[in-house]
């Protein structure tokens, strides 16, 4: 493992608990859609976290960049 400290991933129905790294995982070409609309709290929590000024936005993904320290 060359990134330890990343989060695992959870795969799978969630009652077979399966982790998975971070860092062995690939995002497919072609990614499965979602065919089923968002539940209301879903959707309040989607926009809630999209609703920021675009600073503020890239602000806190340099700071989660530079925590992970992804250079070692």
């Amino acid at each position: 493992m060359h990134f330890p400290y990343l989060p695992v991933i959870q795969i799978g129905p969630r009652s077979r608990k399966i982790f998975v790294p971070m860092e062995l995982l690939t995002v497919a070409a072609k990614p499965q859609k979602v065919k089923r609309e968002l539940d209301e709290s879903q959707k309040a929590k989607l926009i809630r976290g999209a609703a920021m000024e675009p600073k503020l936005r890239k602000e806190r993904i340099e700071l989660i960049l530079n925590d992970q320290d992804l250079d070692n």
